[in-house]
């Protein structure tokens, strides 16, 4: 403001040396000397602006020795990644990080060669204090580490890679960065806040098993390549790799479980992947459950590893290090936004108009039947209805949902999937913003205890299922909890006029269950609402052993109500 106010005094527009004569004595001239001290103070507050968050984005669909099918010698290419890294910039720059053009590598600009050079520039940018955000979305790789004890802390014998554009199959040290480099880089820039997003398989190496995976997996294969000591980065070489020396860096991966691959889902009409869109809508506010203006790790955690879950229908948990309770309570990043504005553009969100969408729908072997409401079709959807000789196969995603014969009123079959969808999707809208989605977990006694497998229905496992997270207290709350089997038919759960309510702790568990013909995905879904929601419980209850209700009632009800909702899908086999 001094600045500001010198200026207005005509100081800032005199002479070197003048006495105090003005440089300009008509109006003219003193509009310009005004428009001079507008442009010299936007200049400052933009450099303002960039301070304190800075960003590097990568996202790379198409590799130079790529191909759109598998075949020897060529990388996969991929569909979202490239949309992952715009919805990414988009919501950094929304929250004023610095993140300029020739930051955003997409294609065939995203070379290591330019990624080096931007972080580079970018270094000789950042000051002591600042963020960094640097995220990769794109093919990760492994290649066998070339001598111990330099292999990183999981001891799987291998280095985990960053594949850039010019990756070469043939040449596999090109193209690449490896985590011993990436720990060197971040080493290096001890006094800054890093956070590193990698949406990639292999990534947890830089810290359900089904067998099966999408035509669109970000595995990038195992390499071998001819390394020595000299090609190892020196505090690689003489200190090994410890992720967790590394207090500064919060390090956020696709995966925790490198023998699992990631594969891209469906949001929209467009391709993603399932850690960049659930860290983008962090970056956007949704991650700052107190509404405060910051992001604790703890709060991005929980966030993501929930989205990331319901999004990937529960196929990745991502990992997050380092580990403890220091770094949980680091600040991530801070929200540029009015905690008032939010909430009411949360609330707005469940919105009749604005969830009573068509579910997109992918369709093959035949056409849709007659008379069927609520959909369009898009040839990406991620719901999928394959049309055989005897039946239709339903998936989402790489997951089975169902199977539909061909016999009796196979509309009204479609049409409750459909429904399902339309309900889970209205769920996921209108849970409150301003808590935390209502925690569920599994426990099972068979598979080692590895709950999110697909499960025999022959075998009539019992499981139990835990709502709510331990030694959570409150002024009475009400649950409500009811299944989605994989056809669309809705079971009732809780609470029955015998069930006793409210509650005053957590976690709720609901013990002995079977999980039963038809095989398939289930979803269970569960609200823990501030008040009694007697007009939910109703409308919900009266469509017990049917499909599910119209989304629209639904929102139309839920709105009305203070309720955290919460997802959690399970899979069955013949």
């Amino acid at each position: 403001m001094k600045f500001f106010r010198h200026f207005m005094n005509g100081d800032v527009c005199r002479l070197p040396g003048g006495r105090g004569r003005s440089m300009y004595s008509n109006t003219t001239g003193r509009l310009w000397c005004l428009l001079i001290g507008i442009l010299v103070l936007f200049s400052i507050g933009m450099a303002e602006s960039r301070a304190g968050q800075l960003a590097l984005v990568v996202g790379i669909d198409n590799y130079l020795h790529g191909s759109d099918r598998v075949e020897p010698g060529k990388v996969l290419n991929l569909r979202g990644a490239e949309n992952d890294a715009k919805v990414i910039a988009a919501a950094l720059r929304e929250q004023n990080v610095y993140l300029p053009d020739d930051r955003v590598l997409l294609g065939s600009d995203a070379t290591r060669e330019n990624f080096l050079d931007r972080w580079n520039s970018l270094q000789s940018e950042a000051k002591a204090g600042d963020t960094v955000y640097v995220t990769f979305a794109g093919h990760g790789g492994q290649e066998m580490e070339f001598a111990q004890p330099l292999d990183e802390q999981q001891g799987d014998g291998h280095d985990e890679t960053l594949m850039f554009y010019e990756f070469d199959p043939n040449n596999a040290q090109t193209g690449r960065l490896t985590d011993d480099e990436l720990y060197t880089l971040f080493k290096d820039v001890g006094s800054q806040r890093l956070i590193l997003v990698a949406d990639t398989c292999h990534s947890g190496g830089l810290t359900r098993a089904v067998g099966q995976s999408s035509e669109r997996s970000r595995n990038g294969g195992r390499w071998q390549v001819n390394v020595s000591l000299d090609d190892v980065p020196e505090t690689i070489a003489s200190e090994g790799e410890n992720w967790d020396s590394l207090p500064h860096v919060t390090y956020i991966t696709a995966t925790a479980d490198e023998s699992k691959t990631v594969d891209e889902i469906t949001y929209g009409d467009k391709r993603h992947g399932a850690l960049s869109l659930s860290f983008a809508e962090g970056v956007r506010g949704a991650a700052d459950r107190d509404k405060n203006g910051l992001v604790l790790r703890r709060e991005l955690e929980d966030y993501v590893s929930y989205q990331v879950a319901t999004y990937s229908n529960r196929l990745q948990t991502p990992g997050f290090a380092p580990r403890g309770a220091a770094a949980s309570n680091t600040t991530v990043f801070a929200i540029d936004s009015d905690s008032d504005e939010d909430a009411a553009q949360n609330l707005s969100r469940c919105e009749p108009q604005m969830v009573d969408e068509p579910v997109a729908i992918q369709v093959t072997g035949g056409v849709v039947p007659e008379g069927l409401t609520g959909y369009e079709i898009q040839p990406l959807a991620a719901l999928q209805f394959q049309i055989g000789d005897q039946q239709t196969r339903v998936l989402h995603e790489v997951d089975e949902v169902t199977r539909i014969l061909h016999s009796g009123e196979v509309s009204r079959r479609w049409q409750s999937v459909i429904d399902k969808y339309r309900l889970l999707r209205s769920i996921d809208h209108c849970f409150d913003q301003r808590s935390e989605p209502l925690s569920i977990s599994l426990a099972c006694a068979r598979t080692d205890g590895n709950c999110d497998v697909a499960r025999r229905i022959s075998e009539k496992e019992q499981v139990t299922f835990r709502f709510g997270d331990a030694g959570s207290e409150f002024d009475d709350a009400y649950l409500v909890l009811f299944n989605l089997a994989g056809s669309g038919e809705l079971q009732w759960l809780y609470p029955y006029p015998d069930d006793p309510q409210p509650l005053d702790t957590l976690p709720f568990e609901l013990n002995d269950i079977t999980i039963g013909a038809p095989a398939g995905r289930d979803d269970m879904v569960a609200a823990l609402c501030a008040n009694n929601p007697e007009p939910i419980i109703e409308l919900l209850a009266s469509h017990d052993g049917s499909p599910a209700p119209p989304s629209a009632e639904f929102v139309r009800l839920a709105a009305a109500e203070r309720c955290q909702w919460g997802r959690y899908a399970t899979f069955s086999i013949e």
